[in-house]
């Protein structure tokens, strides 16, 4: 079994998606699988900035100059990420060519991690008309009649395609999966953070979407709490806008931007936390919800759906829907030692079905159901 995984960014860019695929490919690769990843040349801030070809940890990875238009050759599985217009479209396409003369094609399977049903305020005026129309056309006859199988990561994210006219026979869910790292790594005291606790951590892609303005806001009104944010900035003028916010509000010396971090000093920054914060407008399954819960640490997170799956308040951390309820939840964090210890625990027992090894196995069925093997 040969797989080619697309992706539009990877290692080095860092986010869900990218981690996802790096995992997944490093355990299928464990099973004796051939894996290749494909991606763009493209960082956030820069196109065509990274090398055409390397090894990283033992991952093939081709990154494509002109990525829009790559469709894989020579394969028997091609697993998309996400839902792009391209290359995905031509990638459809052929795949939809080949089989209607009866030629020989690869399999389809794609995760598609919120795309088809996004944040559609992220993107602009036209692009937003012209990717809408896509979705409610092209793209779901796409889904419907060319993908074998369609990847939810949530129970929440299947009803959505369902509701969207996906058909449900096509859709399995499987979560996204927790690095062994976090399972593993020993948690140690960080003499450098001392001076920072208690703090709130949030860590992920500084954009709108994020909304950490909120955060800064809500900070304003909370005593003896900081606010560290680590990662890479994906919104440059969100980010100038963040920054004139905390400068307005007189909290320079609250909060602390971190920009990218390693792996493991990620896993110290949460440890040392009071809470890890996601405050988002959207989102399907975000990791670092989970990898806070294995490192046993309670998560504040915004009301929508796709997070009420994960987080149960009181339970695992709090849900919150205005000021109010942000400022209470750090409070009570604050305060209350027995509420954090419980939290902990609670955490640590959910956290063991999300380990990598299970959830490789899980999409390797999948695969071996589409190949009818």
């Amino acid at each position: 079994m040969k797989v080619i995984i697309i992706t539009n960014y990877f290692l080095p860019v860092k986010g869900g998606i990218e981690n996802h695929c790096y995992n997944l490919t490093k355990e299928l690769l464990k099973k004796g699988i051939e894996v290749e990843i494909h991606t763009s040349k493209n960082i956030f801030s820069e196109k065509n900035v990274l090398e055409s070809y390397e090894i990283m940890d033992g991952i093939k990875v081709f990154r494509h100059k002109n990525f829009w238009k790559f469709v894989p050759e020579d394969c028997d599985i091609i697993h998309l990420h996400n839902f792009n217009i391209f290359p995905h479209f031509w990638i459809f396409l052929k795949n939809f060519t080949k089989r209607l003369f009866k030629m020989k094609a690869p399999r389809l399977v794609i995760t598609l991690h919120g795309g088809f049903t996004p944040w559609w305020k992220e993107f602009s005026g036209f692009g937003r008309i012209i990717k809408l129309i896509y979705h409610k056309t092209l793209g779901k006859f796409f889904l419907n009649h060319v993908v074998d199988k369609i990847i939810a990561v949530s129970e929440w994210e299947k009803e959505q395609l369902i509701r969207e006219g996906i058909s449900n026979e096509k859709i399995v869910v499987i979560p996204n999966g927790v690095e062994e790292l976090a399972y593993t790594l020993p948690k140690v005291e960080n003499s450098n953070l001392e001076k920072y606790k208690p703090y709130l951590l949030f860590i992920g892609r500084i954009s709108r979407r994020k909304n950490l303005d909120f955060v800064i806001r809500c900070l304003k009104k909370i005593n003896k709490i900081k606010f560290l944010i680590a990662g890479s900035i994906h919104e440059k003028e969100y980010y100038e806008y963040l920054n004139n916010l905390i400068s307005e509000l007189r909290l320079q010396n609250k909060i602390l931007f971190l920009g990218e971090v390693d792996e493991k000093f990620k896993y110290v920054l949460i440890d040392n936390a009071l809470s890890v914060v996601l405050v988002s407008h959207n989102e399907t399954e975000p990791i670092i919800i989970k990898e806070a819960m294995v490192r046993e640490k309670p998560v504040i997170a915004s009301n929508i759906d796709p997070l009420k799956f994960l987080i149960k308040n009181g339970e695992n951390g709090f849900i919150i829907s205005d000021e109010n309820d942000f400022i209470n939840a750090v409070k009570k964090l604050m305060q209350n030692k027995e509420l954090v210890e419980k939290i902990a625990e609670n955490n640590r027992k959910l956290s063991e079905k999300w380990r990598w090894s299970n959830i490789a196995n899980n999409i390797l069925k999948i695969y071996k159901v589409v190949l009818k093997l």
